[in-house]
């Protein structure tokens, strides 16, 4: 009897479905664990990172390429000013943001 309901298990389309749905939520709750998600951090202490001083440099970093990015300009050296300052800013700001991500994988590999 219970071979018999097995092979209809197997040739049902449903149980494919089924295992398909069982393995994608084991995987994303694995995947989930792994990035400190799902409620690890729900004590408020994603909150804090906002008064890093490194976070408020880069986010300084971003208004002033908006800035730049939002300023008319009129002829050819202006613009290739224009674009050099864009362009310095927002390498600064990648060098801070290569370094907290560093900082916060070296956090993470220490906890």
């Amino acid at each position: 009897m219970s071979a018999q309901w097995l092979n209809t298990l197997a040739e049902s389309p449903w149980a494919t479905a089924i295992s398909a749905f069982v393995f994608g939520v084991c995987c994303g709750w694995l995947i989930g664990a792994r990035a400190g998600g799902m409620g690890a951090k729900s004590n408020g202490e994603l909150g804090k990172t906002a008064d890093d001083p490194r976070l408020s440099a880069m986010q300084e970093e971003l208004a002033a390429a908006r800035t730049l990015l939002d300023d008319p300009v009129e002829d050819a050296a202006d613009i290739s000013y224009h674009v050099n300052e864009l362009d310095d800013s927002i390498n600064r700001a990648n060098g801070r943001l290569k370094r907290l991500a560093a900082a916060v994988k070296k956090a993470r590999a220490s906890d």
